[in-house]
């Protein structure tokens, strides 16, 4: 019954009394009694007989009487599954060693394992002995992967690397083929990537790699040993990382020699010099262990 009013509540009534009067699922309404020509109680609406204790006021024409009916209810939604936890880390060098011939049910269940979970982090993902088993775990881990060390990636393995949204930390190494055109890697619209290791990736590669994340990039971790080094610096667009060089060897002398190395440190830092170029081997910079 609405308060102050008289009117019954309806199941689609929206006023809130009649949601605190019926609990869910169970609805009160008032049925109109009337006096028959033999002294029963009828319903008026339907002229069905009603027994007299459940009149309200048996020495009136007319009276009321509460019934209370059960409004069947939908079938409760089923529980969700529990969400099952991301897998925090992965180390694929067993079975990157494996060709495509072995260990498939271990690979394919592995594999199964990280589309169902998502993966934070994967080391020793070695592309080169079963590149299309490596292709399907580099796609199905993108979508949650924040950390990779992968070596010698094919264009195809690369370009999923390098559109990894939630990607932060990456080691890289390639040993590419000599007469191989290298891959120029498409522009993204943000990049993510704050710390980067790279050894021996071609010159295009990398400039596109570095110019994605430029903007994010803190520590970049680069093979010094490189004569095109002062050109790709000059085209990565990186402005406050901080470079450092290692496996810096001054050829012909074939060892590290700090004098020739402060003369080719000095026009890398002019040419960022919002960045800090250093050695590794000169700055006695502890090896990161990714």
């Amino acid at each position: 019954m609405q308060p102050g009013t008289g009117a019954p509540c309806s199941p689609q009534s929206s006023d809130p009394s009649c949601a605190a009067a019926a609990p869910s699922g169970r609805v009160v309404v008032n049925r109109i009694l009337r006096r028959d020509n033999f002294g029963r109680w009828i319903l008026v609406d339907n002229f069905l007989p009603v027994s007299k204790q459940h009149a309200s006021h048996p020495n009136r024409g007319e009276a009321t009487v509460q019934e209370e009916t059960m409004e069947p209810q939908p079938a409760a939604a089923a529980t969700p599954p529990a969400q099952r936890e991301c897998i925090q880390e992965l180390d694929l060098k067993d079975l990157c060693e494996a060709t495509p011939e072995e260990r498939r049910e271990e690979k394919a269940a592995t594999l199964q394992r990280l589309r169902q979970r998502g993966v934070r982090r994967l080391t020793n993902v070695w592309c080169e002995r079963d590149p299309d088993w490596v292709l399907a775990v580099l796609r199905g881990a993108a979508p949650t992967l924040e950390e990779i060390s992968v070596w010698n990636p094919d264009d195809a393995h690369l370009g999923v690397v390098h559109a990894m949204p939630e990607l932060r930390r990456m080691w890289l190494e390639s040993s590419e083929a000599p007469n191989a055109p290298p891959a120029v890697l498409p522009a993204l619209q943000r990049g993510g990537l704050k710390w980067l290791r790279v050894g021996a990736l071609a010159g295009p590669s990398l400039v596109s790699l570095l110019q994605t994340h430029s903007a994010t990039l803190e520590v970049l971790w680069l093979q010094g040993n490189r004569e095109d080094l002062p050109d790709l610096l000059r085209q990565s667009g990186l402005r406050g990382a901080r470079i450092i060089l290692w496996d810096f060897i001054h050829y012909p002398l074939r060892w590290h020699s700090m004098y020739r190395c402060r003369e080719w440190l000095s026009p890398l830092q002019r040419t960022l010099p919002e960045a800090v170029v250093e050695c590794q081997t000169c700055g006695k910079v502890p090896w990161e262990r990714f």
